[in-house]
């Protein structure tokens, strides 16, 4: 079937706008790639477009003679990890409790939770509370303020409710307690949505220690 001069507008016109986009995305990567390889004192000078002007390898000599490297390396890696497990368990147990119509305040907590996510207190007052509460310059600082998601809890929360309820009723029959439920019935039950958005927690923890890392007191030399 021959295509219409319509059509293969639009197909010309989907791929270019795609390579367009390609290139906007991949574009400033490469930059940070070429740019990495100048040497930094011809670098500060500008006028690095394609590849680098002054080739040179002292910047990464620099990051690899760094003595902590490694222990750097291994606390981004570990609080990735430990993160956004703890996120996802919090959360999830979280979701799991607001969605039991028995829990005594449920309402309340769920409107409690909901207006965290448009009202905020500010840079300030949170660097103030992570000090009143001794997390400053610790490693649980990068674990504790990301804990609960409350995006993520409500799609949870969402997930949990559309569940037949029949489950949690058979299974509390037999004698089985919130916990076993939980873990044998609703975790399995939750795993296909868990793969929607586990890209979501690491970005929560990260912003604490960006923070953190951020501030005078806690920069470590």
């Amino acid at each position: 079937m021959k295509e219409s001069w319509a059509d293969r507008s639009f197909t010309y016109i989907s791929v270019s706008c795609c390579v367009l986009l390609s290139i906007v995305m991949v574009y400033p990567l490469y930059y940070l790639l070429i740019y990495s390889f100048n040497d930094p004192v011809d670098a500060s000078r500008g006028g690095i477009w394609l590849w680098p002007r002054q080739f040179s390898l002292a910047p990464y000599e620099t990051i690899f003679a760094t003595q902590n490297l490694l222990s750097a390396a291994w606390i981004s890696v570990s609080r990735t990890v430990l993160g956004t497990f703890s996120s996802v368990l919090c959360t999830a147990v979280l979701a799991y409790a607001l969605s039991r119509k028995e829990l005594i305040g449920r309402s309340f907590f769920s409107k409690y939770f909901l207006i965290t996510m448009f009202v905020g207190g500010g840079l300030i007052p949170y660097y103030m509370t992570l000090r009143w509460v001794g997390l400053l310059e610790t490693y649980a600082v990068y674990i504790i303020p990301g804990l609960i998601g409350v995006f993520n809890m409500l799609l949870m929360k969402a997930y949990f409710e559309n569940l037949p309820d029949g489950l949690i009723e058979s299974a509390s029959m037999d004698g089985a307690n919130d916990i076993y439920i939980f873990f044998a019935l609703r975790c399995p039950c939750r795993c296909r949505l868990s793969r929607r958005f586990p890209f979501l927690t690491p970005s929560a923890t990260g912003t604490a220690g960006r923070t953190i890392s951020s501030s005078p007191r806690t920069r470590r030399n």
